[in-house]
């Protein structure tokens, strides 16, 4: 899933911000509601940054999905800014469990995409 959001519209806007401060601000905006105790229960991580090319990947495993036959979620994520656009890429590799992506063959692949 890819997704690109006009960064205005977010309650931590502040016009003054740096590509990097705003993408901090998004990762932690988002880290921020999956990390809280909600309805399902979440792990979340953030498994590479790169400062130069101004991105963060990062992880949500969503435990015990009763729509995923009660097996964990895992979706990896890359989130960048361009052009004062939030752009977040989406992988979930679940359905197909005899041949998952391993954490490093995801984030290759996102990082691919992104560059």
């Amino acid at each position: 899933m890819i997704s690109v959001r006009k960064s205005e519209y977010f309650e931590f806007y502040q016009e003054d911000l740096s590509e990097q401060e705003l993408l901090d601000k998004f990762y932690k905006w988002e880290y921020a509601y999956w990390s809280t105790p909600n309805v399902r229960k979440t792990e979340v991580s953030e498994t590479k940054r790169n400062d130069e090319k101004k991105y963060i990947i990062w992880k949500i495993n969503i435990k015990n999905m009763l729509e995923n036959d009660n097996n964990d979620k895992i979706s990896y994520l890359l989130y960048t800014v361009k052009n004062n656009k939030l752009i977040s890429l989406n992988l979930s590799n679940n359905r197909d469990r005899k041949n998952q992506l391993t954490e490093i063959e995801s984030i290759e692949l996102l990082e691919k995409i992104q560059f």
